[in-house]
C-alpha cells in the first residue's frame, strides 16, 4: 500500500449472496449485503447498561430495493427487537423508518427474520438496522452478538446509546446482515474498464455513467453526500478509512473532517491552513482566507481529481461544511463545468441571506 491507502485501512467488501433460506416472488432477485466473514470470534457483551443496541450500517446502490430479512448471528435464543433507521434519521433523530419489531429466534446461531410483510424500502444511499436484545442477566442483556474480528473492519458497526442518542464504532464487524430484493434485471455496479485513463474515469464520473464510492468523515456533510449520491450513482459511507479497488473514490469533506487528506492535498500542492481565527486555502498559486465571522454566509472550497495509490480520487473539500456543500452543488448540479478542470476553487456568498447554499450563489473563482 502506499499513498493514501497508508491511512485509509481497507476496501470495503460487500457480499452479494443470493439467499437459499428466503421464499420470495419469482421476479424478485435476493441480495445478501454482509460486511462480516462469517465466523464469529466472539460475542460482543452490552454489558448492563438499559437502551444499548448493536449497529449496522448497510449501503445500497440501486434504487426500488425492498428489505426482505434481516439475519443476525446470537450467542442464544433469546428475545430481541428489531429497529430500522434511514441515514436521515442518524443525522437528524427526527424520523425513523420503522421501529418496534420483536421477535423471538428458535435457537443461536444464524437467526433469519422475515420482513417482507412490513413492506419496507431499502433507501439510497442506505439504513441502519439495530438489534436491542431484551433479557437481562447478570452478565449483560441477551442475546449477544457475533463480532467478527479476523477481517478488516468496515468501519459500519457501531454501539448504539438510546439515553444521549449517541454511537460509538466497533472495533470489528457486528455479524447482521441485510437482504434487499430487487426486480428482476438488476445487476450490482460494475468498476470502470481495464483500459480506462483518467481522463476517462474522470468523464465518466461526471457523466454519471460509472458508479463511485464516497467517503465522508462528519454528519454534517451528509447532505453534500445525498446530492452527490442521486446525482453521480455514488455510495456514501460515513468511514473515512476505506478505500475501493474496484471505483474512483469521492472524498467530501475538508481536513477537519477528513483525517489524512493533508497527503493526497500535497500531492496537487493544495493545502488548508486552520488556525483559531481563520482557514487558509492555498491552491493553484494563490490564497483564500475563510474568517471566522464569515461562518453560514460564506465560504471556499477546492475540488480536485487526481490519480493516486493505483485509484482515481475526486476530491471535495471547503473551509467549513458550508463550502463543501457548495462544491458538490457545483459538481452535482453543473457538472459540465467541470469538463476539462482538474482543480477549481469555489467561492460561496449567501447573496439572498437565508441561510442556504443555492447553486446561483457558487462561483468558480479559479481552475486549472
Amino acid at each position: 500500500m502506499h499513498g493514501l491507502q497508508r491511512f485509509m485501512a481497507a476496501t470495503v467488501v460487500i457480499c452479494f449472496v443470493l439467499t437459499a433460506f428466503l421464499h420470495v416472488d419469482a421476479q424478485i432477485l435476493p441480495v445478501e449485503i454482509s460486511y462480516d466473514d462469517g465466523s464469529a470470534e466472539e460475542f460482543l457483551n452490552l454489558g448492563r447498561i438499559r437502551g444499548c443496541y448493536y449497529m449496522v450500517y448497510f449501503t445500497v446502490d440501486q434504487p426500488e430495493g425492498k428489505l426482505l430479512s434481516v439475519k443476525v448471528y446470537l450467542d442464544s435464543a433469546e428475545e430481541f427487537d428489531i429497529v430500522l433507521w434511514s441515514s436521515e434519521y442518524v443525522e437528524t433523530f427526527r424520523y425513523s423508518m420503522y421501529t418496534g419489531m420483536h421477535f423471538k429466534p428458535e435457537s443461536s446461531g444464524w437467526c433469519e427474520v422475515n420482513l417482507q410483510s412490513y413492506g419496507l424500502e431499502a433507501p439510497t444511499p442506505g439504513f441502519y438496522i439495530l438489534i436491542k436484545p431484551l433479557k437481562k442477566t447478570p452478565s449483560g442483556y441477551r442475546p449477544m452478538v457475533g463480532l467478527d474480528t479476523s477481517s478488516q473492519p468496515s468501519g459500519r458497526s457501531y454501539i448504539y446509546f438510546c439515553g444521549n442518542k449517541s454511537y460509538a464504532p466497533v472495533n470489528g464487524n457486528i455479524m447482521i446482515r441485510a437482504v434487499v430484493g430487487y426486480q428482476r434485471g438488476y445487476t450490482p455496479p460494475t468498476p470502470p474498464p481495464a483500459n480506462a485513463t483518467a481522463h476517462d474515469i474522470y468523464g465518466f464520473i461526471l457523466n454519471k455513467s460509472i458508479y463511485s464510492t464516497i467517503v465522508y468523515g462528519s454528519i454534517y456533510d451528509y447532505s453534500s453526500v445525498i446530492l452527490l449520491d442521486s446525482a453521480l450513482k455514488a455510495e456514501g459511507n460515513l468511514q473515512v478509512y476505506i478505500i475501493p479497488d474496484d471505483r474512483p473514490l469521492i472524498t467530501v469533506g475538508g481536513p477537519i473532517a477528513v483525517p489524512g487528506i493533508a497527503e493526497l492535498n500535497a500531492k496537487v500542492n493544495v493545502d488548508f491552513t486552520v488556525r483559531e481565527e481563520a482557514v487558509i486555502l492555498r491552491a493553484l498559486g494563490s490564497e483564500w482566507t475563510y474568517k471566522r465571522e464569515y461562518w453560514g454566509w460564506r465560504d471556499y472550497a477546492v475540488i480536485y481529481f487526481t490519480e493516486y495509490g493505483g485509484g482515481y480520487i475526486l476530491s471535495i473539500q471547503g473551509c467549513t461544511r458550508y463550502g463543501t456543500k457548495a462544491a458538490s452543488l457545483m459538481v452535482a448540479l453543473s457538472g459540465s463545468s467541470f469538463k476539462g478542470v482538474y482543480i477549481a476553487v469555489i467561492e460561496w456568498r449567501d447573496l439572498n441571506f437565508d441561510g442556504q447554499v443555492q447553486l446561483s450563489e457558487c462561483l468558480i473563482v479559479t481552475s486549472g
